[in-house]
């Protein structure tokens, strides 16, 4: 295990400034964090690999998971409540990359059978923060949590999970502002894109300028969706143009479920081709209702559908 090793070449790139190599090769780590100026590149063939032991993936403050294997009972797929570790967290940090030809695998599999929803990447409280070029795949829960942050960019990143493992969404922008996922392939259990306000660690704000173009999706659930935790008192300026959903449950998705505003939503040259066959097989919904019996009614207003296509 290097998680000690990694973590001080991390530590000294961002002192530095420097761009962390990582050459070809298999580093197998535990949660690592990336801080203010940090750089990475993974060399093709080289595979950041997540630790097969839940115990290395520690949770913010010694909060409690949602267990589904030790704790049946108060279990919760709640972004909100869900989960509090990761294997890369990227925290109150600006300017920070990670690019290259390589793989970061987050042992999901073995670890949610072990009760661990931990996420592959989580980007919370963050500006300025690139991902580029990179494979992310097997996650435990959601693969890349976008949380709290202003100027994200997620441009040709190919992100695989497994099918078999619930709660796998790929993309979740969350409570965040002015963040890009562009020309990118997702292959997902859950929703490929959600974007979300979950209020997690009591991080919550309106949510802003989201653009997902030009990528290609795959997913059990829904495809370009908004929801299904709406806990900010506004979300707006939501676009899906120029993607090509190859399959999906539910094409397009907006779920206010906790009293937010959402407007300014465009779905703008998107192509469908089927549905997955699961238990709704529509090619959109969109709903408002009250979740919980303390949860306000939301609103949608604003919604256009231009040039979208269904097989």
């Amino acid at each position: 295990l290097q998680t000690a090793n990694l973590q001080r070449a991390l530590d000294e790139a961002s002192a530095t400034g420097c761009t962390l190599i990582f050459p070809r090769g298999v580093y197998p780590t535990g949660t690592l964090r990336i801080g203010n100026n940090t750089h990475l590149y993974l060399a093709d063939g080289a595979i950041i690999k997540g630790s097969d032991d839940r115990g290395d993936y520690p949770t913010d403050g010694g909060l409690p998971e949602a267990d589904h294997i030790h704790n049946k009972e108060h279990y919760t797929d709640n972004g909100e409540w869900m989960t509090f570790s990761r294997l890369i967290l990227i925290d109150s940090a600006e300017n920070v990359s990670i690019r290259g030809r390589g793989i970061i695998d987050g042992s999901g599999a073995v670890l949610r059978a072990q009760g661990k929803p931990a996420n592959l990447i989580r980007i919370r409280n963050s500006r300025k923060v690139s991902i580029e070029g990179i494979l992310l795949r097997d996650p435990a829960a959601w693969n890349t949590h976008i949380h709290y942050s202003d100027g994200v960019t997620i441009r040709d990143v190919k992100l695989i999970n497994d099918a078999t493992v619930p709660n796998t969404d790929g993309f979740d922008p969350d409570a965040s502002t002015n963040v890009m996922i562009d020309h990118c392939f997702a292959y997902c259990s859950d929703d490929n894109v959600a974007v979300k306000t979950t209020n997690n660690l009591g991080l919550n704000k309106e949510l802003q300028n989201v653009v997902v173009r030009s990528c290609v999706f795959l997913t059990r659930k829904s495809s370009l969706k908004v929801g299904t935790e709406t806990r900010g008192t506004r979300m707006s300026g939501i676009t899906f143009e120029d993607n090509d959903v190859l399959e999906s449950d539910r094409g397009m998705a907006l779920y206010v479920s906790d009293g937010t505003a959402l407007s300014d939503v465009r779905y703008l040259n998107n192509r469908f081709e089927r549905n997955h066959p699961d238990s709704k097989r529509m090619m959109f919904q969109f709903s408002v209702n009250a979740r919980r019996k303390d949860s306000p009614i939301g609103s949608i207003r604003g919604v256009e559908i231009r040039n979208c296509s269904f097989r």
